[in-house]
């Protein structure tokens, strides 16, 4: 699964911080908050600080049918999230892979290896950058260290090879989730949101049409785009699934931001419904609203 993490402060200068990991990795990407569609924020209206959700279920790797006991047990040190030892054990999948017949499964474990090697290798990239970033924090150094590099490439075209290859395997849904998700990560709005119009046509489940709206909610967020993310948020609370309640709180934020109190307020109740940061932040803007001289309406 991923985390994605929003730091905003009030006022449009606000940015915006996405910090993912998914069971084995964990990455860190920042995007800023002043797209050419950003709506400025009136004076005195708070953004929501600090929250954190986890977002995107990450597939477990399943071995081929009659795959040898050295390779699941390989994967079962991926799938327990084992990231620092992840190196050896994906080399090793990916050598007993090169003798099974190409299948479906087959080319889904190839991209999922792809995915979390790329991933692991940006964990360690990410340490170095920290250090990096302390010290010239501190005027340690001079020169501000760059993002390190994220080579999703060779992910993607595997991905995007699959579908061509196998139109109607019964992974597509899983693949364009995935595809999703990198997009979205490297900040390629217009692919992410084709990535998604493919995925809805392929008929996922409710939890993954969620995590859709709710992703792309967070993409209209992160520019400022309040109308576009409140709809978007909408969506998301109308389906079945673990966002439900954040959305929920989201919505009652953009009400917030309208000051509309007296609507913001159901919503920001079922806020606080959700768990951690986004459950602090619901209490905190029911707290605010009801400053206002708004009643809750118990």
């Amino acid at each position: 699964m991923a985390v994605v993490r929003h730091e905003g402060g009030a006022g449009a200068a606000a940015a915006v911080r996405f910090g993912c990991a998914v069971w084995l990795w964990v990455w860190v990407m920042w995007v800023g908050a002043g797209s050419v569609l950003a709506q400025p924020l009136e004076a005195g209206v708070e953004l929501p600080d600090c929250f954190v959700l986890v977002l995107w279920d990450h597939d477990e790797m399943e071995a081929p049918v009659g795959a040898s006991d050295t390779m699941k047990a390989a994967l079962r040190v991926l799938n327990d999230g084992r990231y620092k030892e992840a190196g050896p054990h994906i080399r090793l999948v990916r050598g007993l892979l090169a003798n099974e017949p190409p299948t479906p499964s087959r080319h889904w474990l190839e991209a999922q290896l792809l995915y979390v090697e790329m991933n692991d290798n940006y964990v360690s990239d990410f340490e170095q950058f920290d250090v990096l970033m302390q010290a010239y924090a501190e005027g340690r150094v001079s020169d501000e260290p760059p993002l390190p590099e994220k080579k999703p490439g060779p992910v993607v075209a595997h991905l995007e090879a699959f579908l061509t290859r196998y139109p109607h395997a019964p992974q597509r849904a899983q693949v364009l989730h995935l595809l999703c998700q990198i997009f979205f990560r490297e900040g390629l709005s217009a692919k992410a949101l084709d990535a998604q119009q493919r995925l809805m046509q392929a008929n996922p489940t409710d939890r993954q049409h969620q995590d859709v709206w709710f992703a792309r909610a967070l993409e209209h967020f992160s520019d400022q785009d309040w109308g576009l993310a409140r709809r978007a948020f909408l969506e998301a609370t109308r389906l079945d699934g673990p966002w439900t309640h954040m959305a929920s709180m989201m919505v009652g934020w953009d009400f917030y931001r309208q000051k509309r109190c007296d609507l913001a307020l159901p919503w920001l109740l079922r806020g606080t419904l959700s768990n951690g940061d986004f459950k602090m932040e619901a209490h905190r803007f029911v707290r605010l609203c009801t400053e206002d001289g708004v009643e809750p309406p118990f």
